[in-house]
């Protein structure tokens, strides 16, 4: 499918993770190519991910080495910076390279992209800002202090010069939409709803693997980041209640992903004495990713309920849904609207319910089958990629025909 997109250079750029590891921003760089666009993405590098340059699927990737992950608030300020002087290096090695960059293509967070954005106006670029978390929000949830509401505050203005900068905002889902129109008054038209989506040609049912079990007679997954909002340390605490204080022994519980939290999990794992029931393999890509999914009884989506995980729409939920596999989730606003009936609804939202949860699904076959159905069909009719990206195409038009391109 090629358009307005053609003979144009696209440069997106991620920090808070790797590509193609981010499935989003590779779907949205897949896209616009098959859109007729040459595409460029720079990223940090990762364990899986370490190549300073590669071409994957005609899409050319330029990685730098990440510093001072962010710990503590003093810990995200370097990390930013760091970020942010490493990406602006790459893009004019990319610039060398390629000669041109129409559209940069910003996902957050963090925010601090808009003063290269104007640099690069200079030469014609035209910005997108694609808004994957809400970062003022992010940051409040993760640090309740008074050094992390000012740094929650200035957040929320870099994220109101984003949408005033911008020429095309991108968001998840209608949430993020009213909290933008909220945040910054007049700017409907430049707001495009681009829904996170699974790629059913990857994400399918398919055979299991009854290796990963471990012997037991269940399989439980979470797939995903692991940071403090992200809640995957009620997982632990409800496998702390099922084995520990239940008795329940015939489940193993894979952790899949990486995260801030990561260690801590691991140390909270061993205290209790779980190794044998969790396990953690840290990023799985490709045929490693699909043989846990495949093989899981129930899927894990942790996230606490909160004014952020209200509005965030979790990728992680629609993958497991094109996987057919049932999901318990606590009762969060977006979640939802994505899963209906496919997944378990957990109140109130603390770790013993949640264990209750897992263990009613897993005891009622019947239930989860019906679920996964649910689920399978809700992505396959509504919320595929293929589906969800038409506006995307729609933001690159219109910005692209204002410059004339």
């Amino acid at each position: 499918m090629a358009g307005v997109l053609t003979n144009h250079h696209v440069l997106l750029i991620v920090e808070n993770n790797s590509v193609p590891f981010d499935r989003r921003v590779w779907q949205e760089a897949l896209a616009l190519a098959e859109y007729g666009a040459a595409v460029s993405i720079i990223c940090p590098k990762a364990d899986a991910f370490q190549l300073d340059c590669e071409t994957l699927q005609g899409v050319r990737v330029f990685r730098y080495a990440p510093k001072w992950a962010g710990k503590g608030v003093g810990g995200y300020l370097l990390e930013y910076a760091w970020a942010w002087a490493q990406i602006l290096r790459l893009i004019f090695r990319c610039l060398r390279r390629c000669g041109s960059i129409d559209v940069l293509h910003a996902a957050n967070p963090p925010d601090i992209f808009w003063p290269i954005a104007l640099l690069l106006r200079l030469r014609g670029t035209r910005f997108v800002f694609d808004e994957h978390d809400l970062a003022p929000l992010v940051m409040a949830a993760k640090f309740p202090s008074r050094a992390g509401r000012w740094l929650s505050s200035l957040l929320g203005w870099l994220e109101r010069i984003n949408y005033r900068v911008a020429d095309a905002v991108i968001v998840t889902n209608q949430s993020f939409r009213r909290h933008a129109l909220s945040a910054c008054p007049g700017v409907e038209q430049k707001i495009f709803v681009v829904r996170n989506g699974p790629d059913t040609r990857f994400f399918r049912p398919r055979a299991p693997s009854i290796g990963l079990k471990g012997g037991r007679k269940y399989l439980a997954v979470y797939v995903g980041l692991m940071g403090k909002q992200d809640g995957v340390a009620a997982i632990v605490q409800a496998m702390h209640v099922l084995v520990g204080q239940l008795h329940y022994k015939d489940l193993t519980v894979y952790l899949v992903g990486d995260g801030d939290e990561l260690p801590g999990l691991r140390k909270r794992i061993h205290a209790y004495g779980l190794q044998a029931y969790i396990r953690c393999p840290g990023i799985l890509q490709g045929q490693a990713l699909l043989d846990v999914l495949a093989s899981a009884d129930i899927c894990l989506a942790p996230e606490p309920p909160d004014r952020l995980n209200h509005m965030c729409t979790m990728i992680k939920v629609m993958e497991y849904m094109a996987m057919g596999k049932p999901i318990v989730a606590f009762a969060l606003k977006e979640t939802r609207y994505t899963a209906g009936d496919a997944a378990l609804y957990v109140t109130p939202a603390e770790p013993a319910a949640y264990a209750r949860a897992m263990v009613r699904l897993l005891a009622d076959a019947g239930l989860r089958q019906v679920m996964g159905r649910i689920g399978r069909e809700r992505i396959l009719k509504r919320l595929a990629w293929r589906h969800v990206r038409a506006p995307l195409y729609l933001a690159y038009t219109r910005i692209l025909k204002a410059k004339g391109g």
